[in-house]
């Protein structure tokens, strides 16, 4: 939901230069099931990356009357393009 809610300008985030490098550290890759799953690459870090979506879904959603589902259908949106398995999130 963070990216949604970055690409949409609902949130700015902080100009915090380790939160900011952890985000654009962050790799989506597509796991055996098929499904998805974003992290950091091996020997990196996603604390920061993790509390800003995670207050960002808490407080945004229900500022906007988001529900669990409505973000659901935002993440899905950006599924589209699957790639070879693997890309950033914020390039």
């Amino acid at each position: 939901a963070l990216v949604a809610f970055v690409h949409s300008e609902r949130i700015e985030l902080p100009d915090n230069d380790g939160m900011l490098r952890e985000l654009r550290c962050l790799e989506r890759r597509r796991g055996p099931s098929g499904k998805d799953r974003v992290d950091h690459p091996p020997g990196g870090h996603d604390d920061l990356a993790n509390a800003v979506a995670g207050v960002a879904e808490i407080v945004l959603g229900r500022a906007i009357g988001v529900t669990f589902e409505d973000i659901a259908e935002m993440n899905r949106a950006f599924d589209e393009d699957p790639g070879d398995g693997q890309w950033e999130l914020f390039p």
